[in-house]
């Protein structure tokens, strides 16, 4: 697999969601939040993980796809990994009304291998994901 540079990624993922902001300003407005000095930024494969931490072991996820499904499924895993053991995280909360995202987060509760990681829908879209003990 061919890692693409994280722009490309986050152009890729833009044009998938069909986002209406122009592109360019868009990314501006990305690159002034990825200098948040609570923000870290990570790509797994074709995907880029943007954890915002809003609270001692507490983030906010932003992701950006441009894998295929089963390289997303891997790259997630890794991710999960990622925040747990790197970041120090206890909790994950994203928004998606999307229901594959929400099917998607529930295979990677089951597949990750991490003791205690467990998935909660929360209010207008929200879900929590807790990484365990």
């Amino acid at each position: 697999m061919n890692q693409m540079p994280t722009y490309d990624v986050i152009q890729h993922s833009l044009n998938a969601m069909g986002h209406s902001a122009p592109r360019a300003e868009h990314m501006r407005k990305l690159a002034q939040i990825m200098q948040h000095p609570n923000m870290r930024v990570h790509q797994f494969g074709n995907s880029v993980f943007m954890v915002l931490e809003i609270q001692p072991h507490v983030g906010v996820l932003s992701m950006h796809n441009a894998d295929a499904p089963r390289e997303l499924v891997r790259s997630t895993i890794e991710a999960m990994h990622w925040m747990k053991h790197t970041l120090h995280l206890r909790a994950v909360v994203f928004q998606s009304d999307n229901p594959a995202i929400h099917t998607l987060a529930q295979m990677m509760v089951r597949h990750a291998g991490i003791p205690g990681m467990r998935l909660t829908p929360g209010p207008r879209g929200q879900h929590v994901l807790y990484l365990g003990d």
